[in-house]
């Protein structure tokens, strides 16, 4: 899992906005896939991004009480819109709740509602799913020996590999 959260970081370091945006976007899916198996692939990110990062996303009003600027239904519909389509329209998304469109931006507003559309800073949006995919390893995927075994099969990358007892490499 680690290697997801440091070629997040990478990406940021190296302002490449639309891979660091990516790989954060798909982390609840990967993270509640290694919990659950397959199936289940919307309910599954749902559940796991308000467990884990709605609180991030919600401002307590002193008096209109709770005001919840993300949550995993509109985080939803944007990973099917950005890594499906790459665009930040959910309002053709049956699953979004209340947003139309999630603007990022590199600097500045984080956070920033005006009627249906929300403004996120890329890096605090990036860095809260790498914050909560360090709280998940450390709740879950530690003390549970199935999430372990599971994370044995994610993909990795390496110089070369070996195929039926010969060593294979890259090309130079």
């Amino acid at each position: 899992m680690q290697r997801y959260i440091n070629a997040i970081e990478a990406s940021l370091s190296s302002e490449n906005w639309y891979a660091a945006l990516g790989i954060a976007l798909m982390m609840p899916d990967v993270c509640s896939g290694l919990e659950e198996g397959y199936g289940r692939g919307r309910s599954r990110y749902i559940e796991w991004f308000d467990t884990y990062m709605l609180r991030k996303y919600t401002y307590n009003h002193a008096i209109s009480g709770p005001i919840i600027f993300l949550n995993g239904r509109n985080c939803y519909a944007l990973r099917c819109a950005y890594l499906h389509q790459g665009s930040e329209d959910l309002s053709q998304h049956e699953v979004r709740e209340n947003l139309d469109r999630i603007k990022f931006t590199t600097s500045g507003t984080h956070c920033g509602r005006i009627n249906n559309l929300l403004i996120l800073n890329v890096h605090e949006f990036c860095r809260d799913i790498c914050e909560s995919v360090r709280e998940w390893i450390l709740n879950r995927m530690s003390i549970d020996p199935k999430i372990q075994e599971r994370a044995r099969d994610l993909i990795g990358f390496g110089d070369g590999f070996v195929l039926s007892g010969t060593q294979t490499s890259a090309r130079p």
